[in-house]
C-alpha cells in the first residue's frame, strides 16, 4: 500500500472506530467526542484510563502514556493502538503494515478499493481547493470594490 491508501484506511477507521475496537475485543463507553475504556495496551483497570478522541482520530492512555511506548510504534493512531493491543495479547511485536492490513480487513477494505477511493478523494479535494481559492479571490476583488463605494 502507498501513503494515500494508508491514509484512506486510517480515515475509514476514524469514522468506524467502534468496529476496530470490537475486533480488538475492547469494552468501551461512548461520551460525545470521546470513547473511554480501560487501557488495552497495558491491561489497565481504570475505565477512564484510555480514550479515543473522535475529531483527531487518536488515542491516549492517561495512566501510563502507552501511546509513547515502543510496542505501539510510539503512535497514537489506530495503527499504534492495534500494534499495542497485539503486543499485550501475544508478546510479539507487530509490524506497521500488518496493523494497516488488520484494520483494512476489519473494515472490509481491499487495497484496490483503497487505491481507487484515495485517488478519487484526492482529485475531489484538489477540485474543491481550486474552487475555494477562485471564490476567495472573487470575493476579495468584489469586497474591496464594494467597500470603496459603499462603506459598511
Amino acid at each position: 500500500m502507498n501513503e494515500a491508501e494508508i491514509d484512506y484506511v486510517q480515515n475509514q477507521a476514524g469514522d468506524r472506530i467502534e468496529e476496530v475496537l470490537d475486533a480488538l475485543d475492547m469494552y468501551y463507553e461512548d461520551s460525545n467526542n470521546y470513547l473511554h475504556a480501560c487501557c488495552p495496551v497495558h491491561g489497565g483497570d481504570n475505565p477512564r484510563g484510555w480514550y479515543w478522541i473522535r475529531n483527531t482520530m487518536s488515542w491516549r492512555c492517561h495512566t501510563r502514556g502507552c501511546e509513547s511506548i515502543e510496542c505501539t510504534g510510539k503512535s497514537s493512531s489506530v495503527f499504534g493502538l492495534v500494534r499495542g493491543v497485539h503486543y499485550e495479547k501475544t508478546g510479539n511485536q507487530m509490524r506497521f503494515m500488518e496493523s494497516v492490513n488488520f484494520v483494512a480487513r476489519v473494515l472490509g477494505i481491499n487495497t484496490k478499493e483503497a487505491a481507487k477511493n484515495s485517488w478519487a478523494e484526492k482529485q475531489i479535494n484538489e477540485t474543491i481547493k481550486r474552487h475555494r481559492k477562485r471564490s476567495r479571490n472573487r470575493r476579495k476583488d468584489t469586497g474591496q470594490l464594494c467597500r470603496a463605494f459603499f462603506p459598511c
